[in-house]
């Protein structure tokens, strides 16, 4: 095996605005990268060279175009190497990629990070943007189209017919419209499957009314329907029959405490509370404007929290809600009166499962949980006591690719064929 031919001729130190901007360069260097940069480098200085190579018209940047680009007066280290354009375009195309295809390992990252003492404040907020903010609703794929539900209710009704106790197939994913606190149901939708985490919104008991700002003339968005079952807040006996270890549970702020003491007799014990943070306040009849929505993050006592993600994230979760002055992202324009974006559902995904594992979500409402799932390559189970619920989640599946199939019909549907034969 021949040895690497080393490539660098000499090190020199010249003023960076000596320095030609590679005209192929494809990388650009936002604002944020700027100032964390000029923060690193006023901490620490110059711990690395730039690359050039020697032109005609001279020395032509191979890598280092910011640190050049900061400040033309500085004094910059720069490895002169031996390349040809050919070569020199290789390492440009190539040199950043490679290096971020390194992967991390998160806990040698947390005591890394925990023995720093930065002195500068700013360096130490860029820091922990550039090594862990979880990007919104990126789901590794490129995004479909964005969904659109101009169709009423009762379309969707005449479309897919759904009924109480039917169980879909939706690619890998299953759908059962029944009631997720009956043993009966959740054992039927399951099966043999076991998923790792129940990621859930169920209903708040806050009686979510969305029409009330159409009768005080306010501004009015698409999502309207009313929530089923949503006088009530005590949903223990739904998570009580979850056999997995990892649970998130959105809830309404004022019964946190409650919902904290049904999580827990259920045999989990809380490790954070996120709390999602909308860009745009919600318009209600309080003194306050609600901005913000809380979700515990429990693991069953005695058991791993089957962490995926990195040790840099906080409990608040910066999410653009789904207001009818917010964000157009691809789950919006469902009429679905109080759905979650996609991402408040995918981030747990993300963190607590990996590619192919189960979860679960005993009200499924919309099928938030079921589009964030299909798009991370994890499965989704499903339940939903509301059939035009069910045929959103419906609709909205066939709509990313898709093809829900019925395979259990439901008892009424049974019972009546049978009456009628």
């Amino acid at each position: 095996m021949n040895m690497p031919r080393d490539r660098i001729q000499k090190l020199v130190r010249i003023p960076a605005g000596q320095l030609r901007p590679n005209p192929r360069n494809w990388r650009t260097h936002p604002d944020t990268q700027r100032r964390a940069l000029r923060t690193m480098l006023d901490e620490v200085g110059y711990a690395d060279a730039l690359l050039a190579r020697e032109t005609a018209g001279g020395l032509e940047l191979v890598d280092g175009h910011l640190r050049a680009d900061l400040d033309p007066e500085a004094i910059v280290p720069v490895l002169v190497l031996d390349l040809n354009e050919a070569e020199a375009n290789l390492v440009l195309a190539t040199l950043d990629p490679l290096a971020a295809m390194a992967e991390a390992d998160c806990d040698k990252l947390s005591v890394l990070l925990d023995d720093l003492h930065l002195a500068n404040d700013e360096l130490s907020a860029h820091l922990s943007k550039l090594l862990g903010e979880p990007p919104a609703f990126d789901f590794d794929c490129p995004l479909p189209p964005v969904d659109n539900f101009a169709a009423d209710q009762s379309a969707l009704r005449k479309k897919w017919r759904v009924a109480k106790g039917q169980l879909w197939q939706i690619g890998v994913h299953r759908l059962l419209c029944g009631d997720a606190t009956q043993t009966d149901d959740y054992d039927r939708l399951l099966g043999a499957a076991m998923p790792v985490a129940m990621i859930t919104d169920p209903p708040y008991g806050v009686s979510y009314d969305p029409l009330w700002r159409e009768r005080k003339g306010k501004l009015v968005g698409s999502q309207r329907a009313t929530i089923p079952n949503d006088d009530a807040f005590d949903w223990s006996a739904a998570f009580r029959l979850f056999t997995g270890n990892v649970a998130y549970v959105w809830h309404a702020s004022r019964f946190s405490g409650q919902v904290q003491r049904q999580i827990e007799a259920c045999g989990f014990r809380l490790r954070a509370q996120i709390i999602w943070a909308k860009q745009h306040f919600a318009l209600s009849r309080g003194d306050y404007h609600w901005q913000h929505e809380p979700c515990w993050y429990a693991v069953r006592a005695g058991e791993r929290s089957h962490w995926q993600g990195d040790r840099s994230q906080s409990t608040l979760w910066q999410i653009a809600n789904l207001s009818a002055f917010g964000a157009t992202d691809s789950d919006q324009a469902t009429f679905h009166g109080t759905q979650k974006p996609a991402e408040c559902m995918a981030r747990p995904m993300r963190n607590n499962t990996a590619p192919g594992d189960a979860v679960y979500d005993p009200f499924l409402g919309s099928g938030t949980t079921m589009v964030a799932a299909e798009h991370l390559g994890r499965v989704c189970y499903g339940m939903e006591i509301d059939p035009v619920f069910c045929a959103l989640t419906l609709e909205r599946m066939e709509n990313f690719g898709c093809h829900p199939v019925l395979i259990d019909e439901s008892m009424e549907e049974s019972e009546a064929t049978h009456a009628s034969a």
